[in-house]
C-alpha cells in the first residue's frame, strides 16, 4: 500500500512537472513601438505631462473580456513600449491634451520594432513664449500667447510652473509664495481663448528658501482648457540660474 501511495505521488509530481513547462515555454513580449503626437497644424511635438498626462490605450482583438494595455507619453510628446506582443489591436485616446480623435482599428504589431505616429488638434497652443529672469526686479517674467484648437475652445487656468526638474509640470512644482495674489497663475470662467499677451511672474524676493540662489531651476507654462477631462497643454521648460 505504502508503494502505491509513493507511486501516486511520484504521478502528481511528474504532471506538475509538465504543467510547470508548458506555463515557461509561453512566448514572451516580441514587439517594440514607438511614436509621436504630432500638432497637426504646427508639426511641433505636443508636450505632455509626466504625472498626468496623455494616455493611449491598446485593446487587443480575439479576446472577452479585452484587457487594455495603456501607454503614457513622455514630457516631449513621445511614446515608448518595448514590451509588447505582436497582434492586432484596436487603439483609443480617452485621456487626453488635444481633441478627440477617432479610434485606430485594426492596428497590427509586427514582431519586432514598430513606428506609429498620431496627428492631433491640441486643445491649446502657447505661441511665442518667453520665460526670462529680471535682474532688475527680482523676478521670472512669462510672455506668451494662446491660441484654441477650434474656434469654439475656452480657457480654464494658466500657470507658470516652477521646480529643480525638468519635468517640471502641474504635478510636479514648487509652492509659491507673494505679497498679493498668485501672479504665476490666472484663473478664468471658461472663457473663450484670450487674443492678448499673456503674462505670468514669480517674485524672488518671496521666494528664497525654494528657488535659491545661484541653482538652476526649470519653469513651464501650463494652460488647461475648459472641456470636461481634458489635461494641460504645456511650453517647453525653461532653464534659469536663480541669481
Amino acid at each position: 500500500m505504502k508503494n502505491r501511495y509513493i507511486s501516486i505521488l511520484l504521478i502528481i509530481l511528474i504532471g506538475m512537472g509538465f504543467v510547470s513547462c508548458e506555463v515557461d515555454n509561453i512566448p514572451g513580449p516580441d514587439a517594440q513601438l514607438t511614436g509621436r503626437i504630432i500638432d497637426d497644424l504646427t508639426d511641433s511635438l505636443v508636450q505632455q505631462d509626466m504625472i498626468s498626462g496623455s494616455s493611449l490605450d491598446f485593446w487587443e482583438a480575439g479576446y472577452d473580456p479585452v484587457t487594455k494595455i495603456s501607454l503614457s507619453c513622455k514630457v516631449d510628446g513621445t511614446y515608448t513600449n518595448n514590451m509588447m506582443f505582436s497582434a492586432t489591436y484596436l487603439i483609443t485616446t480617452p485621456n487626453a491634451n488635444w481633441y478627440p480623435v477617432d479610434s485606430v482599428k485594426g492596428f497590427v504589431l509586427k514582431p519586432g520594432k514598430n513606428t506609429y505616429d498620431f496627428r492631433v488638434t491640441p486643445y491649446i497652443r502657447i505661441k511665442n513664449s518667453s520665460i526670462v529672469v529680471d535682474t532688475i526686479s527680482k523676478t521670472i517674467i512669462a510672455k506668451f500667447k494662446l491660441e484654441g484648437g477650434q474656434l469654439s475652445t475656452t480657457i480654464k487656468t494658466l500657470t507658470l510652473c516652477a521646480h529643480p526638474d525638468p519635468h517640471v509640470s502641474k504635478g510636479i512644482l514648487l509652492a509659491l509664495q507673494a505679497t498679493s495674489g498668485k501672479p504665476w497663475e490666472k484663473t478664468f470662467n471658461n472663457t473663450s481663448i484670450p487674443l492678448s499677451e499673456q503674462t505670468l511672474t514669480i517674485p524672488l524676493a518671496n521666494n528664497t528658501t525654494v528657488l535659491k540662489s545661484r541653482k538652476t531651476y526649470y519653469f513651464r507654462i501650463a494652460a488647461l482648457t475648459g472641456v470636461t477631462g481634458a489635461r494641460e497643454n504645456y511650453s517647453k521648460a525653461v532653464a534659469i540660474q536663480i541669481p
